[in-house]
């Protein structure tokens, strides 16, 4: 038995004669096959099967049958194939899941991770994958896969068909993408010295928007997201926090526990999450989305406690009744937000025992 590759819950490896029985339970399903002439019946599956094996030796790829790694199960086939399409033979990421494992991502899952293996294993420049135009399932998952829609064409058995592909060159930067995204995630570092000058304002706008873009519970949206700019209120936070901060014990900051950042995003929680501890996750969520923001428009930004005891004080209730928000708000984190006027710091070593995974 040869394996092909691994995602998270599936394995891909070579057909075997003895999948007939699990294959069978995909291919032959009416409703599974429903943009096929018709379900396979035995003699089919055994065809399909041999079809297969033929494919690996002849092209070095093929369908591969999927197995479900937490019940050790035969679910489908996913993988690559020469089809005709725009009558010439091209390569073609396919799949058939049985029916009761439809909605749970598999397509996406490893039609992605073949895609990923076809680019990185085989010289070809471009991949593609066509369905009849009615089978929106197909065409989401391709899409999903990062594919674009080329065109439609009458396929040799009169089906009107979509094809959609990713050439290499897409590919690549997708992956780039993704990389630097990861890349950045490892590199934001917390900043504590910043410089006078005042962020543009596309710089906030596009901050701002990423905490919006933040997981929130059920999709409430619940936190509630300020930034402050003005220099005598930016001031008065400052000495508001100082003071909870010295009320704590905490170190003297010499006045500035913002340390000189010219912008302060303050997030707080409110009463459409369904309850505080909710609220609090929906909060720290948005915040974290805006820290990685800030350091990828090159920006410096450190995370900042006390907001809730600063805005349940009397002096920080006349702040917020100054700027006009009457709503009854909890503040849990804020950020202090400008340019950098430092290296940024190096990592510290992480400790030992953060993950473990189970298998």
């Amino acid at each position: 038995m040869k394996i092909i590759l691994e995602t998270k819950r599936l394995v891909l490896r070579e057909m075997e004669d003895d999948d007939f029985a699990a294959l069978k339970a995909v291919i032959s399903d009416p409703e599974n096959m429903i943009y096929y002439p018709k379900p396979y019946d035995d003699e089919g599956v055994r065809r399909w099967i041999a079809w297969c094996k033929d494919c690996y030796v002849k092209y070095g790829f093929g369908l591969w049958a999927v197995v479900e790694k937490s019940s050790g199960e035969m679910i489908g086939d996913c993988g690559l194939s020469m089809q005709m399409i725009d009558d010439q033979w091209k390569p073609e990421i396919g799949y058939h899941l049985r029916r009761d494992r439809h909605r749970l991502g598999l397509g996406k899952e490893m039609t992605s991770a073949v895609r990923d293996y076809f680019f990185t294993h085989y010289p070809y420049n471009e991949v593609y994958s066509y369905m009849e135009k009615d089978n929106v399932p197909s065409y989401k998952t391709a899409e999903a896969n990062g594919m674009t829609f080329r065109h439609l064409y009458l396929s040799k058995g009169e089906n009107l068909c979509r094809v959609y592909s990713i050439t290499r060159e897409e590919w690549e930067e997708r992956n780039k993408i993704t990389m630097d995204a990861f890349e950045m995630l490892l590199k934001r570092r917390s900043i504590r010295k910043f410089k006078a000058e005042q962020i543009k304002d596309e710089e906030l706008e596009a901050v701002l928007k990423a905490g919006t873009y933040a997981p929130t519970a059920m999709g409430l949206q619940s936190p509630f997201i300020l930034a402050v700019q003005n220099k005598e209120d930016v001031e008065k936070i400052n000495e508001l926090n100082r003071e909870v901060l010295n009320r704590g014990g905490g170190i003297d900051r010499g006045g500035l526990p913002y340390y000189g950042a010219p912008t302060i995003i303050i997030v707080f929680s409110t009463k459409i999450a369904r309850n505080d501890f909710i609220a609090t996750l929906d909060a720290a969520a948005v915040t974290t989305n805006m820290l990685n923001a800030a350091y990828a428009m090159g920006l410096g930004s450190v995370w900042i406690n006390r907001s809730k005891e600063v805005f349940e004080s009397e002096e920080g209730k006349k702040l917020l009744k100054k700027w006009g928000i009457e709503e009854e708000l909890t503040g849990i984190a804020s950020i202090a937000l400008g340019y950098a006027d430092c290296e940024n710091p190096a990592p510290r070593p992480r400790r030992e025992g953060y993950c473990k995974i189970i298998k």
